[in-house]
């Protein structure tokens, strides 16, 4: 699996994304179905995870699957200590966890994204 990132800023130079490019034979384990009325599906593995709902004025989910039975190493991010955040410089924040996700998502033999263009994006509370 090859694949290139590239970070984006606002005209205030503030970081805004890592857009990355992934070029993969692999199947990705994740993929997200979308359907009328605002709903879409996540499926890990082929089986359903859970659904998703959005509308203007709220953000709702609903968890279709009984509660997942996961070993650390089976967990799709492995766990992040107070060691791992205090390595983190606060101007290298979100870069540093951006690729960090991104790593995470790509580790082991079948990842859990696949082909094409993705976008992590900053976001923050409003």
């Amino acid at each position: 699996m090859e694949y290139y990132y590239k970070d984006f800023k606002n005209d205030d130079e503030s970081w805004y994304s890592l857009d990355v490019d992934i070029n993969s034979s692999l199947a990705p384990r994740l993929k997200v179905y979308s359907y009328r009325n605002c709903r879409c599906k996540v499926e890990i593995d082929g089986h359903p995870f859970m659904w998703a709902s959005t509308g203007s004025d709220y953000w709702g989910t609903w968890l279709l699957t009984k509660e997942l039975e996961l070993d650390v190493q089976d967990m799709f991010v492995s766990p992040i200590n107070s060691n791992d955040i205090q390595l983190v410089g606060v101007s290298d924040y979100y870069p540093f966890w951006s690729r960090h996700f991104l790593n995470e998502l790509l580790r082991g033999d079948t990842p859990l994204v696949g082909s094409g263009k993705w976008r992590l994006v900053r976001s923050e509370p409003q």
